[in-house]
């Protein structure tokens, strides 16, 4: 785990010294200069393989965030969206609506020697800001009910969150979310 010597006590404090988000243009180039650092924690994590991911950064549509560690450089955290027209065309959720607006995050994953630090919620609002700025209305995700992800985003988004359905996927038990960016 990085040393956290010499940083402020509060988690939030610490992350926002620490680790800083940005948005990344969706390009085969932006992946080339990220893709070692974020496939060390998303092979780790969920088993993901490159192609996986870098098809986000063929699409131009895509809206990719990620967060920095300032003092290494490294990206230690990522997070990407794409419109829900092209993220239900084919397979399971081929079926969902595809509302007008509304905008669906692939993937939210951040590397484990940073976990636990109050990171991902600085990330996540960040990601809304640009959402809200490109005019999408929703946002939608499907998140693990394991390790209390499902739980933390209905506690995060609270009366934001407008439907909720919980079902089973490939990665276990999840639910899927629609949350209000307004």
């Amino acid at each position: 785990m990085p040393s956290l010597e010499g940083m402020p006590k509060n988690h939030s404090e610490a992350s926002t010294h620490r680790c800083v988000p940005e948005v990344v243009y969706a390009t085969p180039e932006a992946w080339s200069a990220i893709k070692d650092d974020v496939m060390s924690f998303e092979k780790e994590l969920f088993g993901l393989e490159d192609s996986d991911i870098s098809y986000a950064f063929q699409n131009t549509e895509a809206i990719v965030a990620i967060l920095r560690d300032v003092e290494t450089n490294k990206v230690v955290g990522i997070t990407y969206a794409e419109p829900v027209a092209q993220a239900y065309q084919s397979g399971p959720r081929s079926e969902r609506e595809k509302l007008s607006g509304a905008i669906y995050i692939q993937n939210t994953a951040l590397d484990p020697d940073y976990m636990k630090q109050g990171l991902v919620g600085p990330l996540m609002d960040y990601l809304e800001e640009e959402l809200r700025a490109k005019g999408y209305k929703f946002m939608e995700r499907d998140s693990m009910v394991a390790h209390a992800y499902a739980e933390n985003i209905k506690r995060k988004y609270g009366d934001r969150v407008i439907l909720e359905i919980p079902h089973s996927s490939k990665w276990g038990n999840q639910v899927f979310f629609r949350i209000s960016l307004t």
